[in-house]
């Protein structure tokens, strides 16, 4: 996975949403499958990729919310 360098975003929140994206998005897709077994790994990434977007906004509005009260509350 290529990695863009940014100015603003921490390196914690980049480690931690690189690892939570996949953990939602997973890859059961492998270069050596037949083609049935191509089908059936498809096929389970489906469901699992299609939410992936909307859970990780959901995550990034959670991970904003509980550094901003760690802020407050420090």
């Amino acid at each position: 996975m290529t990695h863009v360098k940014t100015q603003n975003a921490p390196e914690g929140f980049k480690r931690a949403a690189s690892a939570e994206w996949a953990r939602l998005n997973p890859r059961y897709i492998r270069s050596g499958d037949s083609l049935g077994c191509l089908f059936v790994n498809a096929a389970r990434e489906t469901l699992p990729g299609y939410f992936a977007p909307g859970k990780m906004a959901l995550w990034v509005l959670g991970f904003a919310a509980r550094s901003t009260w760690r802020r407050v509350t420090t």
